[in-house]
């Protein structure tokens, strides 16, 4: 029996000790999976050539010559040029062994040792590997040693878009630099003669646009546009750009350009839009960024973004604590406390700010404060000081809020002597944001949503407790219990 148990008790220990190395495996998965890597196409239409680069931060050392093995989903064909093989780099240095292709794998050796810790990016030129003809999410991995690093998702698309989008300023004009897609021709505009009585005339006849949408910043320099303020590739257009608002009067409007194309512009081209007569207001900050389309290639793209500070900028930051609503349906439980801060430009030596609960009565703010309750709209804005006695006074600002800190008040309106069994009990509620109340009697809950309610019951026995339960909107709550005695006999 003994020999028996022995060999029990040994089963028991081989059990825990796989359970054990099971679990070590899992956790080294785990951590495994966290290690990530980013993928950059040079172009993600579908069925296209693209050149790759792939980033991710080393967990370990690489060695000199050690195998670097990168895994690309199945979908993807992978095409075995030992030239362009010969020209992957990692960290900007060239390969020193052909790259082998072994299915959906591509090995390569590093060409220099890496330090744990530090990026390695890794560049595989166009040419090998080409996208897939159905648009979706990929991911690839990389396998160093005993290291994988998983590749986040990056995407492969079936919508054909300008590429490259750049903004910039030189010597006053703005430059927008971009390239067409694979079905990005655009075809110039035709002319046609029209005879008016006696006379006769050459008309443009557009047949490709170039969109482009300017930030609100951008916008509010621009009030008007001829064809002498725009270049295509260095020629103006045939035609004056016609000028939509979007959100005019609001203070997100923005205005969009349509922009006759001058001349022939083939697919997979660079162009160079320069646009004169875009004049910002030296006392205005923002971002200053553009968003361009065509007539052949329909979804915006978004520039690179331009952050620009007038040394009159001016702005008041409310900072509100907590930063949002600790209460139900959009309200503070709590009082929420306010402190008003100011951001300015170099020009201005002084700011003061002031505050208003009503939008007319305003107060020089001297430091936080705590809301009161109730619903109301806080209003804000700062004057800020120059050297030449001069001032900037920054437009006003407002904050709604709802506070309700204090819980509902529950009354009893009814006896706590009854004088017979068949009992009317009468409550009450006080609040100004009365959600709903709970009368708990005999383990029943019945729910009111008026602020004055009544509820018959019975008295078995000598007494019966209730107890009421009041909610308002803020999340608030009472709850206040009450024994219902019948007179003594």
């Amino acid at each position: 029996m003994n020999k028996i148990a022995s060999i029990k008790k040994l089963f028991t220990l081989f059990l825990v000790f796989v359970l054990l190395l099971s679990f070590v495996k899992v956790s080294s998965a785990v951590s495994v999976a966290e290690s990530f890597a980013s993928v950059n196409l040079s172009d993600n239409y579908v069925g296209h050539f693209a050149a790759y680069n792939i980033v991710f931060q080393s967990d370990a050392t690489i060695s000199k010559g050690e195998k670097i093995a990168i895994l690309f989903d199945d979908k993807i064909p992978i095409f075995r040029s030992t030239e362009l093989a010969e020209q992957i780099t990692v960290n900007g240095k060239v390969v020193d062994e052909t790259p082998l292709f072994l299915g959906h794998e591509i090995d390569i050796e590093s060409p220099l040792f890496i330090n744990s810790s530090e990026k390695v990016k890794i560049a595989i030129p166009k040419g090998i590997l080409q996208n897939p003809q159905t648009a979706g999410y990929f991911t690839l991995s990389i396998k160093v040693g005993e290291n994988t690093y998983q590749s986040e998702y990056y995407k492969v698309t079936d919508i054909d878009t300008v590429k490259d989008v750049l903004l910039y300023r030189f010597e006053g004009d703005f430059i927008v630099t971009f390239r067409t897609g694979f079905d990005g021709a655009l075809k110039r505009y035709e002319t046609k003669s029209v005879r008016m009585g006696r006379f006769s005339f050459v008309q443009p006849v557009p047949k490709d646009f170039i969109f482009i949408r300017f930030s609100h910043l951008m916008s509010e320099g621009i009030v008007s546009l001829s064809k002498n303020d725009i270049t295509v590739n260095g020629k103006n257009p045939p035609m004056n750009p016609t000028i939509k608002t979007h959100f005019e009067g609001t203070d997100t409007e923005e205005k969009e350009v349509a922009i006759v194309v001058p001349e022939d512009i083939n697919a997979n081209s660079e162009v160079k839009v320069v646009i004169r007569g875009i004049s910002l207001s030296e006392k205005e900050s923002g971002a200053l960024y553009v968003k361009v389309w065509t007539s052949k290639e329909f979804t915006p793209v978004l520039s690179n973004v331009i952050s620009v500070e007038s040394p009159y900028f001016l702005k008041t930051v409310c900072t509100v604590t907590p930063e949002t609503p600790d209460g139900g349906n959009g309200f503070y439980k709590s009082a929420p406390n306010v402190c008003l801060t100011s951001e300015s430009g170099s020009l201005i030596t002084k700011v003061d700010t002031f505050y208003s609960f009503d939008g007319k009565q305003f107060v020089k703010y001297e430091k936080p404060f705590a809301l009161p309750d109730g619903s109301y709209t806080l209003y804000y804005y700062s004057v800020g000081y120059l050297k030449n006695g001069f001032k900037v006074t920054e437009s006003v600002q407002s904050k709604q809020f709802n506070v309700d800190t204090q819980p509902p008040l529950v009354q009893l309106l009814s006896p706590v002597e009854a004088d017979n069994p068949s009992y009317l009990l009468k409550f009450s509620v006080s609040d100004a944001n009365f959600d709903y109340a709970e009368a708990e009697v005999n383990g029943i809950t019945f729910v009111f949503t008026d602020e004055s309610a009544e509820l018959p019951i019975y008295i078995f026995g000598k007494s019966i407790s209730v107890k009421v339960t009041a909610f308002d909107r803020a999340g608030n709550k009472t709850e206040k219990a009450f024994v219902i005695k019948l007179p003594r006999e």
